[in-house]
């Protein structure tokens, strides 16, 4: 279900496989590697040479990555000074990150099961990224926005909003 969209992004040089070439599709996604993949598609470079980040080293593989799209407003840390970059990414934060890298805006309303769960500061990109047709649930209606996401989703996720004439805000 997620082939094609992973070969896209290999492509594309979005995403990347490891030295031995494998993806790991069901593993879950880091903070740090979802920013790579996000500066990557967006063309992006930072130009602080600091780090904004107590846990983010200039000398980090995800160091400009991280600095790039926190220059451009597009992620914050999991605190003021830290930015978790070894833990996994949620699915309402994924929603979040790219809705304000895309202009993606909506209503604040959602129809999931557990909307309930949906932190305030994601309600809207939620909403949004769902009706771009970008993300969906499960099959039981839930969003379930406090999980990682696997590399697999990510990819399709990517894709999505690549399909979806995603343009850089």
């Amino acid at each position: 279900w997620a082939e094609q969209s992973i070969y896209t992004l290999l492509d594309k040089g979005i995403i990347s496989e490891n030295d031995e070439k494998l993806f790991y599709p069901s593993r879950q996604i880091t903070r740090a590697e979802f920013a790579k993949m996000t500066a990557v598609m967006l063309g992006i470079k930072a130009s602080l040479s600091d780090s904004v980040f107590a846990d983010v080293s200039s000398g980090d593989w995800y160091f400009e990555y991280v600095t790039a799209l926190y220059e451009k407003g597009i992620i914050n840390g999991t605190d003021e000074n830290h930015f978790s970059p070894e833990s996994d990414v949620s699915r309402q934060d994924i929603c979040v990150i790219l809705s304000r890298a895309f202009g993606l805006t909506g209503s604040v309303e959602n129809d999931f099961a557990d909307a309930d769960k949906i932190a305030d500061y994601a309600r809207e990109a939620v909403a949004a990224m769902k009706k771009s047709g970008i993300v969906g649930g499960y099959e039981d209606n839930t969003f379930r926005p406090e999980n990682g996401a696997t590399r697999a989703e990510t990819a399709k996720i990517l894709c999505g909003i690549m399909n979806n004439g995603g343009t850089v805000r």
